[in-house]
C-alpha cells in the first residue's frame, strides 16, 4: 500500500477525573518520490535508435530458429496462456553507444510475425545484473514488422489510439545489427509494464493481463497471460467480467459499470475500427491488454500487436468499415441498442476530431523519410487514410449496420476440425478484383466446411493477382451458393513458391482461409482456417495474362468465436 495505515491513538485516562491525555499523532510517512522518467529519448519519434547486439554465433542460430508450433495455438483446448517457447541468451548490447554487458536477449512473437532471418526481439538488461538499465528502462521490444511491409503502421496506430485518449505505447524505429550484420529497421515499441502503467495510471500495483485469443467467458479466463502479480492465482476480476456479460441486457450495464470503464472502452473500440485493426479484441479476440486499475477498480483496455492495421480488406465474421464486434464485450454492447448507439456516436466523434487526413499524411511522410520501405506499401497506407472517412460514412448512411455473425458459446477456446475441401482452378494473372469474379476464371469445388456444401455451387469463378497489402501472389475461388451467398477460398502464396509445383497450405505453408460472403449485407464470415493441405500449380506466372491453373485439397478448423 502506498498510504500506510494510521495507528490509532492510545488514550490515557488519569485517576480521579484527571484530564484526557493522548500521545502526539505520529507524522505520516511521506509519499515515495517517483523516479524520474528518463525514457523520453528512447521513444523520441524524430530519431532512430541504434542497437548493436554481440552474441555467440551458436546462440544466435539457436535463438532465431526457435519457433512456436501451430499445435501450441490451434491444437488441443488450452488450459492456460499459450506457452512461450523462447529462451534467454546472454549477449552484450550497445544502445545508442551505451554498452551493456551480460544482457538477456530472446525471440518474441505469437505466430504470424515469427521469422528465422529477422526475428522480433526482446532485450532484458537486468536479467543477470540487478538494476542494470538504459534510459531508466530494463527492457526493449523490437518488432520485425513482418506483417507490416510499410513498416510505419504500428507507430501510426499507437498515435491514433493516444489521440483517442487510450493508454497507448510510445513508438519509433531502431536500426539493429547482430554480430556486425545489419538486420535493417525494426519498430521500437514501449513495452506495457509497470513503468508504462505509471505514465497512464496513478497506481501500478493492479493486475495486467495480455489477451491472445482470449475473451471474457467463464472457462476462458486462464487463457489470459497475467503479466503482473503473476504469483497470485486469483483471477476473480476476470471472472466478474464473465459473470456480468452472461446477464440479460436489462442487468448487464449495471453489473459492468463497477468492473470496466465503458466510456474508455468505447474510445478504444472505435479507434480499433477506425484504423482497420481486425486482428484485435473487437475483430479476433486477440492482441490486447487489460489493466485492473486499483484506483478505480475498473478494467482499462490497452492496444497491442497493431501491425495488421490501415487495410480495409481484412474482414472476419461480418466486420465492415463501421463495426467489428467479435469480442464478447463488444458484441454484447453492440447488440444492445443504447450502447450500440453510444459506440456509433463515438466512432463519428473520432472521425470528426482525431481523424485529420492532412496530419496523418504528413506523419506518414515524416516516418517514410526515416526508414526504407516499399513505396507501393506506403502508398497503400496513404490511400487508406484518404478513403477511410468515406468508407465509414457510407457504411453508416443507411443506419446502424447489422451485426450478423453468429455467437458460438464454446465452453473453451478450441479450434476444432470442421471440414475438408478440394477443387480445381483455371484463371489468368491480373484478374484479382475483377468486376465479375465468375467471368475471370473457372474451376470446381467439392467438400463441406462448417456445414456449407461447397459442391452445391451453381457457378464457380477464380482469380489471381498481387495482394496489395502483403505484396504476395493470391489465388481465389468463388462458389455461388443456391441461397445467393458466395463461398470464397483464399490462398496467399510466397512469391518464391508461385511457380509450377507443389505448395503446402495452412500452418507452415501458404496462409489459407474459407469464407462465406453475404452480398445482401456485404459481410464476410470465416467458415474455417486451413490447418493443412496442398496446392499443385500446373502453370503459374506473374506476367499479365499468364495462365494460372492447378488443383488443391485442404482441411479446416472452426474459429472458437
Amino acid at each position: 500500500m502506498r498510504n500506510p495505515t494510521i495507528i490509532a491513538l492510545v488514550l490515557l485516562v488519569g485517576c480521579h477525573g484527571d484530564a484526557l491525555v493522548s500521545d502526539p499523532e505520529p507524522e505520516p510517512e511521506p509519499e515515495p518520490i517517483p523516479e524520474p522518467d528518463l525514457s523520453g529519448p528512447l521513444y523520441d519519434s524524430t530519431r532512430i535508435v541504434d542497437v548493436s547486439i554481440t552474441i555467440a554465433e551458436a546462440d544466435w542460430d539457436a535463438l532465431r530458429m526457435q519457433t512456436r508450433l501451430a499445435s501450441d495455438i490451434f491444437g488441443a483446448c488450452p488450459t492456460g496462456p499459450h506457452p512461450n517457447p523462447f529462451t534467454q541468451f546472454h549477449a552484450t548490447v550497445s544502445i545508442d553507444g551505451q554498452q551493456l554487458s551480460d544482457v538477456a536477449v530472446r525471440k518474441k512473437g505469437f505466430y504470424g510475425s515469427l521469422d528465422e532471418d529477422k526475428p522480433s526481439l526482446k532485450i532484458n538488461t537486468d536479467e543477470y545484473i540487478a538494476g542494470q538499465t538504459f534510459y531508466g528502462r530494463k527492457s526493449l521490444t523490437l518488432n520485425n514488422a513482418k506483417q507490416d511491409p510499410a513498416l510505419i503502421k504500428q507507430c501510426l496506430a499507437y498515435q491514433v489510439f493516444a489521440k483517442a485518449g487510450v493508454p497507448a505505447s510510445r513508438c519509433n524505429f531502431a536500426r539493429v545489427r547482430v554480430n556486425g550484420r545489419d538486420l535493417g529497421f525494426y519498430v521500437n515499441v514501449e513495452a506495457v509494464n509497470k513503468p508504462m502503467l505509471r505514465r497512464h495510471f496513478s497506481d501500478d500495483a493492479g493486475n495486467l493481463y495480455e489477451g491472445a485469443l482470449s475473451d471474457f467467458r467463464p472457462a476462458w479466463s486462464l487463457t489470459f497471460d497475467k503479466k503482473t502479480n503473476d504469483s497470485d492465482p486469483d483471477r476473480s476480476d476476470l471472472d466478474a467480467m464473465s459473470a456480468a456479460l452472461a446477464l440479460p441486457d436489462a442487468e448487464m450495464l449495471a453489473a459492468l459499470d463497477p468492473l470496466v470503464d465503458i466510456e474508455e472502452f468505447l474510445d478504444y473500440w472505435a479507434a480499433e475500427v477506425l484504423i482497420g485493426h481486425t486482428d484485435s479484441y473487437s475483430g479476433l479476440a486477440n492482441n490486447f491488454l487489460v489493466y485492473d486499475d486499483p484506483a478505480t477498480g475498473r478494467f482499462s483496455f490497452l492496444p497491442w500487436g497493431v501491425d495488421n492495421t490501415f487495410q480495409t480488406d481484412s474482414v472476419i465474421n461480418g466486420s465492415n468499415a463501421a463495426v467489428a464486434a467479435n469480442g464478447l464485450l463488444a458484441r454484447r454492447l453492440y447488440l444492445y441498442t443504447p450502447t450500440r448507439d453510444r459506440y456509433l456516436a463515438r466512432l463519428r466523434q473520432h472521425l470528426a476530431t482525431i481523424w485529420n487526413e492532412d496530419e496523418l499524411l504528413a506523419e506518414i511522410d515524416r516516418m517514410a523519410a526515416q526508414v526504407i520501405a516499399p513505396a507501393e506499401q506506403l502508398d497503400r497506407v496513404r490511400q487508406f487514410v484518404r478513403d477511410r472517412r468515406t468508407q465509414i460514412t457510407d457504411a453508416l448512411a443507411a443506419g446502424p449496420p447489422a451485426w450478423t455473425a453468429p455467437f458460438k458459446p464454446n465452453a473453451k477456446p478450441c479450434f476444432e476440425s470442421n471440414g475438408t475441401a478440394g477443387g480445381t482452378f483455371q484463371t489468368t494473372w491480373g484478374t484479382l478484383g475483377a468486376p465479375d469474379v465468375f467471368a475471370s476464371g473457372t474451376g470446381t469445388l467439392t467438400g463441406t466446411v462448417q456445414s456449407v456444401p461447397l459442391g452445391s455451387a451453381t457457378r464457380i469463378g477464380s482469380a489471381s493477382g498481387l495482394d496489395p497489402d502483403s505484396g504476395k501472389p493470391v489465388l481465389q475461388l468463388f462458389g455461388l451458393n443456391p441461397d445467393n451467398t458466395v463461398t470464397v477460398v483464399f490462398v496467399n502464396i510466397d512469391p518464391s513458391s508461385f511457380v509450377p509445383g507443389d505448395v503446402p497450405l495452412g500452418f507452415g505453408g501458404a496462409p489459407t482461409g474459407v469464407f462465406l460472403f453475404t452480398p445482401s449485407t456485404n459481410t464476410f464470415e470465416a467458415l474455417g482456417i486451413v490447418s493443412s493441405g496442398s496446392l499443385h500449380l500446373t502453370t503459374a506466372s506473374t506476367i499479365s495474362g499468364a495462365p494460372i491453373d492447378g488443383v488443391f485439397s485442404l482441411a479446416t478448423l472452426q474459429l472458437p468465436f
